[in-house]
């Protein structure tokens, strides 16, 4: 079931610096996904916003990556991952630039679309250089490394955002992560040009083969219920701490972003597991089966809030499994090394998915019954129905060998 490409010979030992930028690539990419939570009151009282439309602003980023994703990772397969990765770096920079000018909540919804596009080209785009750059015996672990791009990007946008929004307002925030992602361009061009990926147009018969797989149909909704639970809690944490726990905007922009961070453990962990050959859907359904069962704790009122902060540490780092068993994935499901990228783009789409759902509907369910505890009932739901996706991804595996 792993897919090839006769074209390249085996790399035998790892391009690591290759890897680093790559990675480097998807953390600035996170910057802007971790951005807003800590801004949402700032962006509340500025843009005159509802709780309900600044969930649509944090979601608003992955709506784009949710409709565009497995399409982003057919064009780059078709057109080159160097050439889309760049041009998604300077796509999210311009998307960036134009939010921090928004007037308007439309205006700031449109440009997080514009940053959307630019997020999904690149998170298609640099796993592919992870897989050429690897050796064989590394890509397991190289791709469980490259998910922690997400947590470690958003938890280090959440720790700085605080001071930036205090000492100089969100629009300068906006301002400072698009230059962020100017300033990776060069490096990257740079590193990645060294590094041979597929570009000879699409192959149809190889795409449709690999549509017809069950196998990455399961993974990309599987991760839709995993982004959905861990993204309401993350996006939504700070508010519940500010509202409901009294605590100030700075302290709890910094438990949350170390929430997000105890995620990368978990990533690593992971990726060492499958790495010693550790059944992916066995990951997987440990992950979503933690974070539903915490999920109840850290809603509960009859539970100290030290208790449901511990439970918030390990919804997040034992979650982090799953990220890496899927991510690290891609190229055992795709019909051909060609369809990495597209395979990649169904996971983007998938997992964003999981960011349109998660927290609006957690802001819906708070404002319809005025009830935090009541959004644990939505959470046990997200990991029942990945807890049947991820049984599905085993049996699936068992069957091909893979």
């Amino acid at each position: 079931m792993t897919a090839s490409n006769p074209s390249a010979p085996a790399l035998v030992r790892t391009r690591w610096p290759v890897v680093a930028l790559a990675l480097c690539a998807g953390i600035v990419g996170a910057f802007h996904a971790g951005k807003v939570p800590p801004a949402i009151p700032a962006l509340r009282d500025d843009l005159a916003m509802s709780m309900v439309a600044a969930g649509w602003v944090v979601s608003a980023f992955s709506v784009t990556a949710a409709l565009v994703g497995a399409f982003a990772g057919l064009l780059a397969d078709a057109v080159g991952h160097r050439l889309l990765l760049l041009a998604g770096m300077a796509t999210m920079a311009a998307g960036g630039l134009a939010g921090a000018g928004a007037g308007a909540p439309w205006a700031l919804l449109a440009a997080r679309f514009v940053e959307g596009v630019g997020f999904a080209a690149v998170i298609v785009s640099a796993p592919a250089f992870i897989a050429q750059a690897s050796a064989p015996r590394d890509r397991n672990l190289t791709l469980g490394i490259w998910s922690t791009y997400l947590p470690t990007g958003m938890a280090l946008a959440m720790a700085a955002s605080p001071v930036v929004l205090e000492a100089t307002g969100w629009r300068v925030l906006w301002l400072a992560i698009a230059a962020l992602a100017l300033a990776c361009l060069l490096p990257t061009s740079v590193a990645t040009r060294a590094v041979a990926t597929p570009r000879a147009g699409p192959d149809w018969a190889a795409v449709r083969l690999t549509l017809g797989r069950l196998g990455p149909w399961l993974l990309a909704a599987a991760f839709t219920m995993y982004v959905a639970l861990w993204a309401s809690l993350m996006v939504w944490l700070p508010t519940l701490l500010v509202e409901q726990r009294g605590a100030a905007g700075q302290a709890a922009a910094l438990l949350t972003a170390l929430v997000v961070l105890a995620n990368v453990p978990g990533n690593l962990a992971g990726s060492w597991l499958l790495h010693r050959r550790v059944p992916r859907g066995l990951l997987m359904a440990v992950g979503l089966a933690f974070m539903g069962l915490s999920a109840q704790g850290i809603f509960s009122e009859s539970l100290s809030d030290g208790v449901r902060f511990a439970l918030c540490i390990g919804f997040s780092m034992v979650g982090g499994m799953f990220p890496a068993a899927v991510l690290a994935s891609a190229p055992a499901h795709a019909a051909s090394a060609r369809q990495v990228g597209m395979v990649t783009g169904m996971f983007v789409q998938g997992a964003n998915l999981g960011y349109v759902v998660g927290p609006p509907l957690v802001a819906l369910i708070v404002t319809a019954t005025g009830l935090w505890q009541a959004t644990a009932w939505a959470m046990a739901a997200f990991a029942a129905v990945g807890l049947g996706l991820a049984a599905g991804v085993a049996v699936v595996e068992r069957r091909s060998g893979g």
